[in-house]
């Protein structure tokens, strides 16, 4: 891709600007505050969009720092860049009342659709993280951010020989996650239902035995009343056996002795042979009553005043009692009945939800095997990207270090370490200027590996400060030699002199 003209309606401090650019290095000079930031923006902007943020964060990201003081409205600008042979020309509006972006062919003058990803395809498929981090290289940032790292990852896991960076892993595997966490919660409320199914039979189960012991008790009580029943019905049986003349025998001394009391108070206590007379016949009469009818005895304070006294009544209760025990059995036999199965088809369902998987068991462990295979394919093909990525980052910083540094290595966590033929040095333990470099070369190795699909214009903001006089004119010239289009914002004049002293061709464009 080579970026051939910008207009710039209206951006930050940038008014109604028109700059034309050009294959090789292009030299962006101007003075501090003249918006060559501003312009580095604009074209990041332009191709990936300015999102405005919300709350705090509104007051001070890239949005509201470049909305222009006046006529905000007209917040908006022109690139037009070649791509795959054809030209292209990309306008934007930024304002967030109305926000669009309107994509087109100019050698034929076909309308593209930025919405449907065609602008990402001119791109590369990059992400603004890649971009950011790779090919556009802000004002003293040329160390890479976390954000890369994350990229490289994804990439390196997704990397294989006919098939690179078609799937992004990481997002293949955040969406299996979603997809098990899903399940997951499906399989919870299965398991709740499979819980409220055996507690249901439990609480069956546990009336089912209250009820049966209640029978047991009912029987229980029923046995002891048809034994006292029983009890009953011998005393009877005795008391019949008894003769009756002893009985009566028994009976009549006892009114012998009341009529003879009854007499002799007569005599006693009534004066006169006619009262005598009166009073010993008075008695013989209650003797002859007495004897003639004897008094009938009440039943003894033992006996139970809830059982029937006639033999007739008592079997007539031992039968009830007899059908009352059968039907009481039988109604507790059938109350174990249902209780053993019960017992049966709980154990079963414990049983079975202990041995079989349930369809959503199934789908969880069919994520996790695709999680897992994922992972270990992927974590193969790291190794093999990783070398990749470090042979290039070493060759790119071999000759920007003029062979003093040609070996490095990066850890699986990023860390960065230089091999010389003296020592081995950990990345933060070398100079700052040597540090820079790593950092550049990293990026180049990146972007060549990121971006394969389109070659992107290297867009270099300030980046050279730490550089002495050698160091920078290696870096031109490794920039000269091996990328399309270098854009490199700059308020000095020492790139240019690196520049003419190397004897490299360069345009220049003055803010």
């Amino acid at each position: 891709m080579i970026i051939e003209h910008l207009w710039i309606k209206n951006f930050g401090k940038l008014h109604n600007k028109e700059l034309d650019f050009g294959e090789g290095i292009t030299i962006i000079f101007g003075e501090n505050e003249s918006g060559k930031s501003t312009l580095h923006t604009f074209i990041q902007g332009i191709f990936f969009g300015i999102r405005k943020m919300r709350g705090r964060a509104s007051k001070n990201d890239v949005y509201s720092r470049f909305e222009p003081w006046e006529n905000s409205s007209y917040y908006a600008g022109v690139i037009r860049f070649s791509c795959g042979g054809k030209t292209f020309r990309l306008t934007r509006n930024f304002s967030k009342a109305n926000q669009r972006a309107e994509l087109i062919c100019e050698d034929d003058g076909e309308q593209l659709s930025v919405e449907d990803g065609d602008l990402g395809i001119l791109l590369g498929n990059i992400s603004q993280v890649v971009y950011d981090n790779t090919v556009s290289v802000g004002q003293l940032k040329n160390q890479t951010v976390e954000g890369i790292m994350a990229e490289l990852r994804n990439y390196m896991s997704n990397y294989q020989s006919d098939t690179e960076g078609q799937i992004d892993i990481e997002k293949a595997v955040a969406a299996l996650k979603e997809k098990k966490r899903g399940f997951e919660q499906a399989r919870k409320e299965e398991v709740g239902k499979q819980e409220e199914i055996l507690n249901g039979i439990k609480g069956k189960l546990l009336f089912l035995e209250e009820e049966r012991a209640e029978l047991e008790e009912k029987i229980s009580d029923a046995v002891t009343r048809r034994e006292r029943l029983r009890q009953r019905d011998r005393k009877a049986d005795k008391r019949e056996k008894v003769p009756v003349m002893q009985k009566e025998h028994r009976g009549s001394i006892g009114v012998l002795l009341a009529g003879a009391l009854v007499i002799l108070l007569s005599l006693l206590l009534i004066p006169g042979m006619i009262g005598g007379v009166t009073g010993a016949a008075a008695g013989l009469v209650t003797v002859f009553f007495l004897f003639r009818y004897p008094k009938k005895s009440s039943p003894g304070p033992q006996e139970e005043h809830n059982l029937p006294e006639e033999e007739g009544d008592i079997q007539e209760e031992e039968k009830k009692l007899e059908w009352k025990l059968e039907h009481l059995r039988e109604e507790a036999e059938e109350k174990e009945t249902s209780c053993e199965n019960l017992r049966e088809e709980y154990q079963e369902l414990l049983e079975k939800h202990s041995r079989e998987m349930t369809p959503l068991q199934e789908e969880i462990k069919g994520i996790e095997l695709a999680i897992d295979t994922i992972q270990e394919l992927s974590g193969a093909m790291q190794t093999q990207i990783g070398d990749r990525l470090k042979t290039q980052t070493s060759k790119i910083l071999g000759q920007l270090t003029g062979g003093r540094y040609t070996q490095i290595s990066i850890s699986d966590e990023f860390q960065i370490h230089l091999n010389t033929s003296e020592h081995f040095s950990p990345l933060e333990q070398l100079s700052r200027g040597t540090i820079e470099q790593v950092y550049f070369a990293l990026r180049m190795a990146v972007s060549d590996i990121l971006c394969r699909e389109e070659e992107l214009p290297v867009l270099l903001d300030e980046p050279f400060v730490m550089y002495d006089s050698q160091r920078l004119r290696n870096t031109l010239k490794w920039l000269s030699e091996n990328k399309q289009q270098v854009l490199i914002f700059t308020c000095q004049e020492r790139e240019i002199e690196a520049l003419e002293a190397l004897g490299l061709e360069y345009h220049m464009v003055r803010l």
